[in-house]
Order: structure tokens, then sequence, then C-alpha cells
């Protein structure tokens, strides 16, 4: 019995070490998005280029999608900030 109940723990030691890992990895994610989000809209503000501004808010849009997305599932599996 105490075999069983020291394997199901170790089972369960792995699954909580995996979902830590996609937790610590999402968070890097937004953050490197949210930098980048930055640095598009500091390029938006120089740029004088009507083709180039167009496509650097194209890529501002689906950036925000993008993460939003990843805000959501963040709240879905409760990481933490």
């Amino acid at each position: 019995m105490e075999n069983l109940l020291k394997k199901l723990n170790k089972m369960l030691d792995q699954d909580r070490e995996k979902q830590q890992k996609k937790k610590d990895k999402l968070k890097d994610l937004l953050k490197k998005m949210h930098k980048r989000s930055k640095e598009f809209r500091k390029q938006l503000e120089k740029e004088k280029d009507p083709a180039v501004r167009e496509q650097l808010e194209q890529d501002l849009r689906i950036l925000k999608i993008q993460r939003k997305k990843a805000i959501a599932l963040c709240k879905e599996i409760k990481c933490k900030k």
C-alpha cells in the first residue's frame, strides 16, 4: 500500500512540476510580448512612411490579440504575477 502511495505522489509531483514550467513559460512569453508591444509603439511614433506605419499597426494589432489569448490562458491555469 505504501509503495502505491509513493508512486502516486511521484506522479502527482511530476504533474505539478509540468504545470509550474508551463506557467513560468507563459509568464515569460507575456513579458516578452509586452516588451515587443512597447517597441512597436515607439517605432510607430517615430515612423513617417505610411506603408511602414500600416505594417507596424497591423503587427501591433496581431500582438495585442495574441497577448489577450495568452492572458486568458494564464487566468485559466491560474498564473500568478
